[in-house]
């Protein structure tokens, strides 16, 4: 357990074994895999390698998997994935197995308390500050956002609260201008800021603010065809337009009619 390239490696493997095989996402589970990789995790916290491929090895266990989901999460992954983090926060590769990891950790509804919404959602942000650029990260990043909003429900004010005050909402719209040929990045991106809009004032006026409504109508004139990304994109235009004059005439003036039309 202390050699660091042996742990390394090790949880490589195992990462590898699991992605894309569901019977080896189980065979890894009964043969006590989970607890080897977070043994690995608090063993080796300052090494990125061992963290990368551990966290990239729990993401691939808990995908499509709700007993492993449940399994990593009651077992403490969770902290020992935001301290990798927050560790460091200029490893690429870890920030991106990490957002990973947390957002499919977040399709369990019963992850919730482990979640640790409070530590989890500005670190995602960090991740997407540091690297606007990668795809990877923007989209995983979203992805949990998504997760939080929908499967924890969205009437959960915590989670619209924080992602809103640690300016989430910039953060969302900037993955949409940075990554306009990015369709998943487009759909999510509408998707999340219609959920943090419904009924929501505040969040309405930050997205305008933010050039939410210029960055919907590029999306939709970009993929035309593309009926999924235009739903979500009505819908959060459909919010920021009811009972507001000013961001109906804003949205007409973006050419919003001749796209939706």
């Amino acid at each position: 357990p202390n050699d660091i390239p042996t742990q390394q490696y090790a949880c490589e493997v195992l990462g590898n074994l699991c992605h894309g095989n569901a019977k080896n996402r189980e065979m890894i589970r009964q043969q006590e895999g989970i607890d080897c990789i977070i043994t690995a995790m608090r063993n080796h916290p300052n090494d990125a390698d061992v963290q990368h491929q551990s966290c990239a090895a729990l993401r691939n266990l808990a995908y499509e998997n709700a007993t492993n989901r449940k399994e990593i999460a009651t077992k403490g992954a969770v902290e020992l994935i935001l301290q990798a983090m927050s560790n460091h926060p200029g490893a690429y590769i870890v920030q991106y197995q990490a957002c990973g990891a947390l957002a499919n950790l977040a399709y369990e509804k019963e992850n919730g308390n482990q979640l640790e919404q409070k530590r989890s959602i500005p670190l995602i942000q960090a991740a997407m500050v540091n690297y606007p650029g990668q795809l990877e990260v923007q989209h995983q990043a979203l992805l949990m956002y998504w997760n939080l909003l929908v499967i924890h429900d969205v009437g959960n004010n915590d989670a619209v609260r924080l992602i809103a005050e640690q300016n989430g909402i910039s953060l969302i719209v900037i993955a949409m201008r940075n990554h306009p040929n990015d369709g998943d990045v487009q759909e999510l991106a509408s998707d999340v800021l219609g959920l943090l809009t419904d009924k929501n004032e505040g969040n309405r006026a930050s997205v305008v603010h933010h050039g939410g409504i210029e960055a919907l109508v590029a999306a939709m004139r970009k993929d035309s065809n593309k009926d999924k990304l235009k739903q979500k994109a009505c819908r959060v235009l459909s919010n920021l337009a009811e009972n507001n004059y000013e961001y109906r005439m804003r949205i007409t003036e973006s050419g919003g009619i001749e796209t939706i039309v």
